[in-house]
């Protein structure tokens, strides 16, 4: 596995209007070569009663907490005709403990993992719609789902990664240091900020800088 390196701060969002704003630019990740991505997220939820967003830029694209699994959605219009419908992960989650999430879709298949396994996996026919929205870590449209729970090293690719490299992201439980992977856009949710501040600097080749907007800085990470 990859050795685990620095890792001390995340972003906490307090379920009622907090979420980083990351801008449209990783927009186009979910739909390059002919829509191959991959998502890499650590997420740690306080409650789920409803929704809550990990990842939305609308209805495009939707990384939802609903009944404690994880459900996607990706629409191929701005309307709400949909490539993947509500496809969800086998893993039920607990509150008050870190996972790693990885989503790997190649082609027609879409695939989760989970702890660095491959936890269920789906099919989807065609492209995503590229949003004119922002991209959202903690809500959906900037007006409702909000995330309770906290959010670290996420890293989206417009390529898919493989089974082997979702393995070695999850290092065993320690985020593991992303650049050898190559992303397009890695956000920290902190550590490349010293924990102040409301910008989240965007790490890969992507130069897509976020915002914090309500939320905050917390020293509680994955290990």
């Amino acid at each position: 596995p990859e050795t685990a390196f620095s890792n001390t701060y995340s972003v906490s969002c307090d379920g009622t209007n907090d979420y980083v704003d990351l801008g449209t630019g990783p927009n186009t990740a979910f739909n390059d070569n002919s829509g191959d991505f991959t998502v890499s997220i650590w997420f740690n939820f306080d409650a789920n009663v409803s929704y809550d967003t990990l990842i939305s830029n609308g209805y495009q694209v939707q990384i939802y907490l609903v009944g404690s699994k994880v459900k996607t959605w990706l629409s191929k219009t701005s309307g709400a005709s949909y490539l993947i419908a509500g496809a969800a992960t086998d893993t039920t989650f607990s509150s008050g403990t870190w996972y790693h999430l990885g989503i790997i879709r190649s082609g027609t298949s879409f695939k989760y993992y989970v702890g660095g396994d491959e936890d269920s996996s789906h099919t989807g026919t065609g492209e995503t719609h590229i949003s004119t929205n922002a991209l959202w870590v903690g809500n959906f449209t900037g007006l409702s789902y909000y995330l309770d729970g906290k959010v670290d090293e996420f890293g989206l690719w417009n390529t898919a990664l493989t089974a082997e490299n979702m393995t070695d992201i999850y290092n065993g439980g320690d985020p593991a240091d992303l650049s050898s992977f190559s992303p397009t856009h890695w956000w920290r949710m902190g550590d490349n900020n010293g924990g102040t501040g409301t910008d989240v600097t965007d790490q890969g080749s992507g130069g897509s800088d976020g915002t914090l907007n309500g939320a905050a800085f917390a020293e509680d990470v994955p290990s």
